[in-house]
């Protein structure tokens, strides 16, 4: 008698398709992006600044990556971004100038992004690779993706989602889920926060991560468990955040006037939620898809409560879902809430909630599945539902950089080059101690208003070409000037005076 097919390596081959295409997507995705991207310049106005203050070339170099402010105090504000630093300054070492390799570096980070959150999704839905998939697709294809990785500048946002997902991931891992004080997860947040100051508060969505998933069945279990776990991140975050203080003589940030002359923290909030549910390039449809992110959020709820009566047997992956959209839930909020505290709503702040958002993506396709699965009762809501996910995944997608041609970044880097090399051909012909006048500065490229369009390309400022000055020309004394000094600098400072800056 002839034994029957065992199903057994099936089940086990399939996680490895999986990731196979995960895996392959991803690598076709970022391959794409630096096919564009290899060709633009350091874009950005604190580009050039931070490739000058992260430079490591003695000791002191070295101490200074840890123990001093982001790119010596030049932004509106003090910060601490420590890892920042040290991934321009392996930039610097193995690149120099080269923008090239600066923007290989954000292309990587980004294909990273994209895998640690499909194995975030992944782990938080049970396993299931549908939902994960749907999650990378979202997030690889987004239209945000291009207001942050063609500028080395932006790639905090990378940083901060990358070692966000980690540790999520982390956490959720049963080992992690068991233990009594999990340190290993605290300390991928701790690589959140040392890019960026929204990874100072993520560990929220760990604590939840905890009381949603632990083991322990009693709410009280889970509540102990969910407290352990925050002191072991309050622990780590906290002598983070003492040695920022320690570095910067405070809590840092946006100065007080910034923040006092922009829009107070709910509108800034309410602005940044806004661009990320309704994509800016939707400007006349801003309405009509608002009240459709809102529909699809009422869709997901109302299928997220009816799996409530789910049998005991299985349990972990028919309630995964819902646990998964309350974790993408709580990120968005936590992201939106620290975004708002800055001083205003920049482009590239929509990168981050897109990463919550392309979580909830996934879990709603496998909380969706899992309703269908269930029979009839609720196959007519959760098919609209499932309509309206579609819909709102489509508008979200439709001018993905991947899909649509944008060329601000291209003109971005042509006008910047005109500019410096024009600018370095009059340094060079004028002796030391001799003004010299700049063309006029590229600063702003501003987004067309009949179309796809993306709205951060920023150029240069003063302090830009500053920096830009001293790394290329490192033999002269220059000063960078937008008007002339009070009193003229020692014998041997050039001014170069940048008498006029315009948006092109």
């Amino acid at each position: 008698m002839s034994e029957s097919p065992d199903p057994e390596p099936a089940r086990i081959h399939r996680p490895r398709v999986v990731w196979l295409l995960a895996v392959g997507l991803t690598l076709a995705a970022t391959a794409l992006v630096l096919s564009q991207t290899r060709s633009f310049g350091m874009l950005g106005f604190d580009s050039w600044p931070l490739v000058l203050s992260s430079r490591i070339q003695d000791l002191g170099d070295l101490v200074g990556t840890f123990s001093e402010e982001l790119a010596d105090g030049l932004y509106g504000g003090d910060y601490y971004r420590p890892l920042l630093n040290v991934s321009f300054a392996l930039d610097h070492s193995l690149w120099g100038l080269d923008p090239l390799g600066y923007q290989l570096t954000n292309a990587l980070l980004y294909g990273a992004t994209g895998l640690a959150l499909f194995a975030l999704v992944r782990r938080a839905c049970g396993g299931a690779g549908g939902g994960a998939l749907a999650a990378l697709l979202f997030f690889l294809l987004h239209d945000a993706q291009f207001e942050v990785l063609p500028v080395p500048a932006r790639r905090p946002e990378l940083l901060c989602a990358l070692f966000g997902c980690l540790a999520l991931w982390s956490q959720l891992a049963a080992r992690h889920l068991e233990a009594r004080w999990p340190v290993v997860p605290a300390l991928w947040m701790l690589g959140a926060a040392l890019s960026k100051e929204v990874g100072y508060a993520l560990p929220a969505v760990a604590v939840l991560a905890v009381a949603l998933y632990g083991p322990a069945r009693s709410a009280g279990e889970r509540g102990r468990a969910a407290l352990r776990v925050a002191l072991v991140h309050g622990a780590v975050i906290g002598a983070l955040l003492l040695t920022r203080v320690a570095v910067l003589g405070g809590l840092g940030g946006p100065s007080a006037a910034q923040r006092a002359s922009e829009l107070g923290l709910p509108g800034r909030i309410g602005r940044l939620l806004t661009n990320v549910f309704a994509p800016q390039n939707f400007g006349a449809w801003r309405l009509e898809l608002q009240l459709l992110a809102g529909a699809l959020v009422f869709g997901l709820a109302l299928v997220a409560l009816s799996s409530r009566g789910a049998p005991e047997a299985g349990v972990d992956r028919a309630r995964a879902p819902r646990r998964a959209l309350a974790l993408a839930g709580l990120w968005i909020a936590v992201v939106a809430t620290l975004h708002g505290m800055s001083r205003m709503v920049e482009q590239w702040y929509v990168f981050l909630p897109v990463v919550g958002v392309a979580f909830g993506v996934g879990a709603g396709v496998e909380l969706l599945r899992s309703a269908w699965q269930r029979g009839t009762r609720w196959r007519v809501p959760v098919a609209v539902t499932g309509l309206l996910l579609a819909a709102f995944s489509f508008f979200q997608i439709r001018y993905s950089p991947l899909l649509h041609g944008y060329n601000e970044w291209t003109r971005a880097t042509r006008v910047a080059d005109e500019f410096l090399e024009e600018l370095a051909a009059r340094i060079e012909a004028a002796p030391a101690g001799q003004p010299v006048d700049a063309p006029p500065l590229p600063r702003w490229l501003p987004a067309r208003v009949d179309g796809p369009a993306l709205r951060g390309t920023a150029i240069l400022d003063v302090y830009s070409v500053q920096a830009w000055a001293e790394l290329h020309f490192p033999e002269r004394e220059l000063l960078v000037l937008a008007k002339p000094p009070a009193s003229p600098p020692g014998s041997g400072v050039t001014i170069v005076r940048i008498l006029r800056a315009r948006r092109f």
